[in-house]
């Protein structure tokens, strides 16, 4: 492709300005448009008029190529017929997010490329699954770290917990070496006195100074324990039963994946995950996302397809090649908050 012919670009995503940005680095002549620009040159309500009048301000005798990157399809659609009905021998490249016509379009002008930008960033979305975590600090060193579950800490419930229980063993060992009872008898006089029930068939009316002033500290100690231990308990119990009212839940699943946003991009996603055997994919509601507040934002407003609908597809585009361990399901996006907790 010389350099020296120009490059029109129709469309205002993010996909134009990045192949804009591109194309100008390679030194590149580029024309960028839209389709409101276009239809707008003259007073016409024929966009092929409008597309002929548009390029004849250009100055330009031939084009090098033609970029139809709108955001809808319907327009892209429209920008492809004029192109190619004005221009049939000029190069054309195009997205569309509805394969089922890109077919018909290739077969009837081999000039024209239409590509599926949803389909091709799908695979990219996946693999960054199993891609090593980067970090860059402050001195801005890049820190590899791999996705791996990091190691549980135990709670402080389970710690008073754990030495609670290291209490009682060295209570019943020291009991069984100073007062010579059996470990049975000994083990028995350490729950009695825990449990402050004191039966008096074991009893220190006669033991050694050491032994009375251990059992003054197994009391003390054991009651601290218990009741920490218990109004710990008692919060957590009433904190999970407070989050349940308010429709919180705690994420628990384990190689699960929730696509926020099941538009034309999350569609393929899903698809790509389930190929890769991926455990669990959950779709939520509609076009449904989460910021940092957790509140849910609406992406593009298309709810014309349900996410129970896209599931059913997905399943049965896969039906071919059964995957014991692959699994869609769906939440509506009313319940996304209290799905993620």
């Amino acid at each position: 492709m010389e350099h020296n012919k120009n490059i029109i670009i129709v469309g205002t995503g993010h996909l134009a300005y990045r192949l804009k940005t591109k194309l100008l680095n390679d030194n590149y002549k580029i024309i960028h448009t839209t389709h409101d620009e276009i239809i707008n040159t003259s007073q016409s309500i024929s966009l092929i008029k409008n597309v002929e009048l548009f390029v004849e301000k250009l100055d330009t005798k031939e084009l090098a190529m033609v970029y139809l990157l709108d955001e809808k399809d319907e327009v892209n659609l429209k920008l492809i017929i004029a192109f190619v009905s004005l221009f049939p021998h000029t190069t054309i490249t195009a997205s569309l997010f509805n394969e089922n016509i890109i077919p018909h379009f290739q077969t009837q002008n081999n000039n024209i490329t239409i590509l599926n930008p949803a389909k091709i960033a799908a695979p990219h979305f996946v693999a960054a699954l199993y891609q090593p975590l980067q970090r860059i600090n402050a001195a801005n060193v890049v820190q590899e770290k791999a996705i791996d579950a990091r190691k549980k800490k135990l709670s402080l419930i389970q710690k008073l917990a754990l030495g609670f229980l290291l209490l009682i063993i060295t209570a019943v060992i020291f009991f069984h070496y100073e007062e010579n009872l059996s470990w049975i008898d000994s083990l028995y006089f350490v729950i009695v006195t825990i449990a402050t029930v004191g039966y008096g068939d074991i009893n220190l009316v006669n033991a050694t100074p050491i032994s009375k002033l251990f059992d003054v500290f197994l009391i003390l100690a054991s009651t601290v324990f218990i009741w920490m231990i218990f109004s710990l308990t008692v919060d957590k119990i009433l904190k999970r039963q407070l989050s349940l009212a308010l429709g919180r839940k705690k994420y628990r699943y384990k190689n699960h994946v929730v696509i926020c946003g099941l538009g034309r991009l999350g569609f393929f996603i899903a698809e790509e995950l389930l190929l890769k055997k991926v455990l669990q994919v959950t779709l939520v509601g509609g076009s449904v996302a989460v910021d940092a507040n957790s509140v849910a934002v609406d992406l593009d407003g298309n709810t014309e397809i349900t996410v129970q609908t896209i599931a059913e597809i997905l399943v049965t585009r896969l039906s071919q090649e059964p995957s014991p361990t692959a699994n869609v399901s769906s939440i509506p996006h009313q319940s996304l908050i209290a799905y993620l907790g």
